[in-house]
């Protein structure tokens, strides 16, 4: 973090690593990324492309050049050139070894667990499977973790937009009727439902996750 600055929250921006600027979903992350930086937030990613990881990067630089913007890596692969804090989960697996197994992609389980340690997230609807494995593990620790106090600490539930734009092409499912399907399969538990929010603007998103 440069020195001297001092930020209130850090929010993880999650989704595709696919999408291109100019397209409604990849320009609406851009702006939720410059929006967070005008209002001193932390913000990370994946670390990689697209309009979930790279467009929001995008926006925050461009609002603020110091701008604390992270990124989880795993697998080796390079984080792309916004990111100015990265951490390599790769590399954190080092020594860790399972008794008679290789686990190759253990990154990949802590660079989850890094994503999740923010403060709240933003969503860009449209995302595969693993932008749905990133949503379903906010459900996950806001049940089992997530409100309850650990070794002396509390642990706040944490707040989740779904960003879903009205003119966004290509892009189904990732709306209110979803949310039902959880509840109704009872992988969501109602109590949980106001913490969830499917919003239209970059704005409503922002504005939701910080509260």
């Amino acid at each position: 973090m440069p020195d001297g600055i001092s930020y209130r929250q850090r929010i993880s921006c999650l989704g595709s690593r696919k999408g291109r600027p100019g397209s409604i979903m990849y320009e609406a992350m851009r702006r939720v990324g410059a929006l967070l930086a005008k209002k001193r937030a932390e913000i990370s990613t994946g670390a990689y492309g697209g309009m979930g990881m790279k467009a929001p990067l995008e926006g925050a630089k461009a609002g603020d050049q110091l701008s604390v913007r992270m990124g989880f890596t795993f697998l080796d692969l390079p984080a792309n050139k916004l990111v100015n804090w990265v951490m390599d989960c790769h590399r954190l697996t080092e020594g860790i070894i399972f008794p008679g197994i290789n686990v190759p992609f253990l990154g990949f389980g802590i660079r989850l667990v890094g994503l999740l340690s923010a403060d709240g997230f933003i969503i860009a609807a449209g995302g595969g499977i693993g932008t749905f494995l990133e949503f379903i593990a906010t459900i996950l620790f806001n049940t089992k973790i997530w409100g309850r106090t650990w070794l002396g600490k509390r642990y706040d539930k944490k707040r989740v937009a779904i960003l879903y734009p009205p003119k966004a092409k290509g892009i189904k499912g990732w709306d209110e009727d979803m949310i039902q399907h959880l509840v109704d399969w009872r992988f969501l538990r109602k109590d949980l439902l106001p913490l969830i929010k499917i919003v239209r603007t970059p704005e409503e998103a922002v504005e939701w996750v910080l509260g």
